[in-house]
């Protein structure tokens, strides 16, 4: 009997000890995450700055149409980092939702920067 209850506790420590692993490890994958978009918005926000000094390089023509464009982007980039600031404050449930609204919108982001810098 005695060793019947030391074998339940070994096994539910087991699964306490396994379930906290997976925790961590789902904890590990979302910082890792967290990060890599935090050190990508952070580029991104350095490229715009970039286009904007091209732009004032650009023809006269150009010029008005290449501003237009990084306003946009701009505003673009801005609705990412709301997307994003509600993707860090987001609890388990929500965080996969989020996450896919904040792709969607890394995404739109990525193609106004291919028109921008297209030749």
């Amino acid at each position: 009997m005695l060793q019947d209850r030391i074998v339940r506790r070994v096994d539910l420590g087991f699964i306490k000890l396994t379930l906290t692993g997976l925790q961590g490890i789902y904890m590990s994958k979302r910082e890792n995450y967290e990060s890599k978009m935090q050190a990508q918005l952070d580029e991104l926000k350095t490229e715009i700055a970039g286009l904007g000094k091209k732009a004032e390089h650009a023809e006269i023509n150009l010029e008005l149409e290449y501003y237009t464009l990084i306003d946009e982007l701009q505003l673009t980039l801005e609705a990412t980092e709301q997307k994003f600031e509600l993707l860090l404050q987001a609890n388990e449930d929500k965080w996969e939702e989020f996450r896919s609204e904040l792709e969607h919108s890394w995404d739109s982001l990525r193609e106004l920067i291919k028109v921008i810098t297209a030749p």
